[in-house]
């Protein structure tokens, strides 16, 4: 007779996710990303390379997020402005989004991981996405809602019936920052559920989930989103920020991604897929490389011998010598 496993034999093992619905008709109405359940709609596994596309979507083309919808699912949102903001309100089979809404929630999403790429380097965050994130909705997003809203954050947190965690006091600034960030994440996953909005008695949500395989002949774990895209991508904001040693702002777009590949050396520059594939690694070289052989020039007309140029290069003398006769 087989030995039974223990009931914990999987503990510590991958959690599977669960699947996105993607509408089977997805287009363009202006300003207006219009789609409908109707037609080839299919179901797509969450991919690493969601979270980061979505992330750069907010400075990209209309035509850039259809494209992403079209691949990955829509936010469905549902009601009229300002009910419209909040992404999973619409579980008819045909819904209308506005593409600034859609931008509003991609530049929170790009603020959170540069903000998490600085906490992992014991830096604080860049200011400006500090900012992006005292903003409650679209609608918000001029200046004079930003110096309203020296305490957005607190208030955010308030609506989903959360604090700050304690005084601005009573922590190391790095801790107070690490903590809101927290909050801001765990706003992500729960702030469109009823208890947040109150519009209706069930929305769907990131959860972990049983089932029971019957190919596999045994219970099975994953993560359930309800076929929804909000959630799903809620879900790998989390899993992004508890994991930042894999978040990197890329040399060559300057946006946050998650690094699949070798992480790179400390100082060095790294690139996300998009500017690999673009060639931007070997354009970047080119251009540093043109850069300090000018430079070395420069020097050495202001009277530098090879080994201070080299010094203030942090070039080997060899190299210095080569930039000088013309050479690579």
């Amino acid at each position: 007779m087989a030995k039974t496993p223990p009931f914990d034999a999987e503990l510590g093992c991958p959690v599977s996710t669960g699947e996105i619905l993607i509408p089977g008709q997805v287009w363009l109405d202006q300003d207006t990303l219009r789609w409908k359940l109707a037609g080839q709609s299919k179901q797509k596994v969450p991919g690493p390379a969601m979270l980061t596309e979505f992330a750069s979507l907010y400075a990209r083309s209309n035509h850039a997020i259809l494209a992403f919808a079209r691949t990955w699912g829509v936010l469905r949102m549902g009601g009229e402005p300002p009910k419209w903001l909040f992404p999973c309100c619409n579980l008819r089979p045909e819904g209308a989004e506005p593409l600034d809404a859609w931008r509003f929630y991609s530049s929170r999403a790009a603020a959170i991981l540069r903000i998490a790429a600085a906490l992992k380097e014991g830096k604080l965050g860049d200011l400006a996405d500090w900012g992006v994130l005292l903003l409650r909705s679209p609608v918000e997003d001029d200046e004079d809602s930003r110096r309203a809203k020296l305490y957005g954050l607190a208030k955010v947190f308030a609506a989903t019936g959360e604090r700050p965690p304690m005084p601005l006091g009573a922590f190391p600034y790095f801790d107070i920052h690490a903590r809101l960030l927290a909050q801001e994440v765990n706003m992500w996953l729960r702030f469109w559920r009823p208890s947040f909005y109150r519009l209706a008695p069930f929305y769907p949500a990131a959860d972990i989930c049983l089932e029971w395989s019957v190919t596999e002949q045994r219970f099975k774990t994953h993560m359930d989103h309800g076929g929804f895209l909000f959630p799903a991508i809620a879900l790998q904001l989390m899993l992004a920020v508890a994991g930042a040693k894999s978040l990197y702002t890329c040399s060559g777009c300057g946006q946050p991604y998650i690094r699949t590949r070798r992480l790179p050396k400390p100082g060095c520059a790294n690139y996300c897929d998009n500017c690999a594939a673009r060639g931007e690694p070997s354009r970047q070289a080119t251009r540093a490389y043109l850069k300090r052989r000018a430079e070395a020039k420069r020097l050495a007309a202001h009277g530098l011998s090879i080994a201070q140029i080299a010094a203030k290069l942090e070039a080997k003398p060899e190299s210095v010598r080569r930039w000088l006769k013309g050479g690579h």
